[in-house]
């Protein structure tokens, strides 16, 4: 699927009144400088590949309550972003979504997401405060590569923190 034609222009993105939006097709909003704010519909369960990706300016996305996926470098290059918290009815992020990401700092995972995909946030230098709320969630050595400000993972009660060395491994 082609990319929409880009408006440079956006700033915002605002489709809570779309509740019966489920999905969002890949590379939607990508390619857009200027977008800041990004407020997603009430019933979205899908963010497609690379929908946001290289948004720049991007620094606030509103997640809903019923996402379920974020497609395969979603927000890659979104170098503004600075905090994610992933809402709780999300299970699976695809990989590299937030590659090169390299404002991001800190990220809160759900209880019951399951798997995050190779390279999740690789290259994402300012990355330090990682917190994990469930046991159950499946990643590998690459999800934080190239992190290299993150030396702790705080883990939810049932597991040990995990200790990363300098190479984000």
């Amino acid at each position: 699927m082609r990319p929409l034609q880009r408006h440079h222009s956006l700033l915002r993105i605002d489709l809570f009144a779309c509740p019966n939006l489920k999905y969002l097709p890949e590379f939607t909003f990508a390619l857009n400088p200027n977008l800041t704010t990004v407020v997603l519909p009430v019933n979205l369960l899908d963010i497609s590949n690379g929908c946001f990706s290289h948004c720049s300016a991007l620094t606030e996305v509103d997640f809903n309550l019923c996402l379920e996926t974020i497609g395969a470098q979603a927000f890659q290059n979104c170098s503004a972003l600075t905090s994610i918290t992933f809402p709780e009815k999300l299970t699976t992020i695809i990989h590299m979504a937030f590659y090169k990401c390299s404002g991001l700092n800190q990220v809160v995972f759900n209880k019951n997401l399951k798997t995050i995909g190779d390279y999740l946030f690789e290259r994402c230098p300012n990355l330090e405060d990682v917190q994990l709320a469930s046991s159950a969630v499946f990643f590998d050595d690459t999800a934080f590569c190239c992190c290299d400000r993150l030396i702790d993972i705080a883990a939810a009660a049932g597991f040990s923190s995990a200790r990363l060395d300098k190479d984000g491994r």
